[in-house]
């Protein structure tokens, strides 16, 4: 096998890359100055209002009326 000192380009990029590594790190965490502004001009206007929903469950109801009148079927039949 080869020694790491008879490649010596290796040697520098082992060195290189932690210290470019730890720049990038250094530089995103650098606050930077941003500012958005966002227009919109309209004249709509934008009306909320409440939303009333009825349900009405007769299903149990007729479950229960079927199942009362349901000896009618077998006493006729």
């Amino acid at each position: 096998m080869t020694d790491m000192t008879e490649r010596p380009h290796v040697n520098k990029l082992l060195l290189i890359l932690p210290i470019l590594a730890w720049c990038l790190f250094i530089l995103g965490c650098v606050p930077k100055e941003s500012e958005h502004k966002v227009v919109a001009d309209t004249k709509h206007q934008i009306e909320i209002k409440p939303i009333h929903i009825t349900v009405d469950v007769n299903i149990k109801v007729d479950k229960q009326l079927d199942n009362f009148f349901d000896f009618e079927d077998t006493a006729g039949g």
